[in-house]
């Protein structure tokens, strides 16, 4: 891969798609040219065995790749730097920020090393898709963070590891140093503050102790928005994985109810940990779609738009003043 959400794939796709473009502008365009200016004396239409319609049309082909090559280097390059310059600051200096200006947050929060990597394909209009056909995908911090700033008014924190190099714009990251136990007074700090959590698993990725962890301190806390969990689409989870998931958040969330209604676990693409809890199951289940990736980003918009206005009001009927009782402002003991 170029980098995340990018694939040497696409740009190959977008390249042959605008030769073949360049081709047929070359029929229409060339070809009348040879009638005008190339010569007049013969009786018939000019046909592509002139001279001049051969290298008219190949330097337009010629003229329309480069000029293809330089806007996707042009967008790679431009997609690459917003990833690379995404700062990252401590959980101190975000807590401290966030009780200066009274704001709120979600926090996400995955296995190490899991970071940026749950992609779902962008849905695209019929026109966008014509000028530009290869796939591109989003992460789900980033629809996290766009749907949680446009149903709540809410920023949204994730923690990375310092020395990832790129990190897709949309949360605010906060640097959490994997290896020893600082990571655990980060997250401790981050999740007292918290208006909701959010458990996103990406493929491959199963429960891990330090998640387990995870869900103790944040039920120790108890924030305000409740906990909620995202797992891949049904095509990508794996059996493993989703055991292991399984056994973690079993202690919160009953998966049987969730078959004894009928629906597969497979389906399961997010929980929200409300009283009563309520689960969202993919829309796409015909195992025999043509769509290659059968959810899309608006599958989880969805279903994110939804779970959130159902914390929104929750949160809502808690006076403001009493939302974090565990939360201590850093450096006060």
């Amino acid at each position: 891969m170029l980098f995340r959400g990018w694939s040497i794939g696409a740009v190959v796709v977008r390249l042959i798609y605008f030769l073949l473009v360049a081709g047929v502008l070359g029929l229409l365009i060339a070809n009348p040219l040879t009638v005008v200016i190339g010569d007049r004396t013969v009786s018939r239409p000019l046909t592509g065995s002139t001279f001049f319609t051969k290298f008219g049309f190949a330097l337009l082909m010629v003229a329309t790749a480069v000029m293809m090559i330089a806007i996707v280097q042009r967008r790679i390059t431009r997609e690459y730097r917003s990833k690379s310059s995404e700062s990252r600051v401590s959980a101190s200096e975000l807590i401290r920020d966030i009780d200066a200006k009274g704001s709120e947050y979600l926090l996400i929060l995955r296995p190490f090393g899991a970071d940026g990597y749950l992609h779902v394909p962008r849905s695209k209009g019929l026109l966008e898709t014509v000028v530009n056909p290869a796939a591109e995908t989003v992460t789900i911090e980033q629809l996290i963070a766009r749907v949680a700033r446009k149903t709540a008014a809410l920023a949204t924190v994730a923690l990375v590891d310092p020395v990832l190099d790129e990190l897709a714009p949309g949360p605010i990251y906060v640097a959490a140093e994997p290896q020893g136990e600082t990571w655990k007074s980060d997250v401790a700090l981050l999740a007292a503050r918290a208006y909701g959590v959010i458990f996103a698993f990406p493929p491959s990725r199963g429960s891990t102790p330090s998640v387990s962890w995870e869900l103790s301190q944040v039920l120790a806390t108890s924030p305000p928005g409740g906990i909620a969990l995202i797992l891949p689409d049904a095509e990508r989870k794996n059996a493993a994985d989703m055991a292991s998931i399984m056994r973690t958040f079993g202690r919160v969330v009953d998966f049987g109810e969730i078959v004894d209604a009928g629906h597969s676990l497979d389906d399961l693409m997010m929980v929200y940990l409300s009283d009563p809890i309520l689960y969202w199951i993919e829309r796409f289940s015909k195992r025999w779609s043509l769509r290659r990736q059968r959810v899309a980003d608006t599958t989880y918009i969805d279903a994110l738009e939804s779970m959130l206005t159902d914390m929104k009001a929750e949160v809502e009927a808690i006076p403001a003043g009493n939302r974090y009782p565990h939360h201590v402002p850093p450096g006060i003991r």
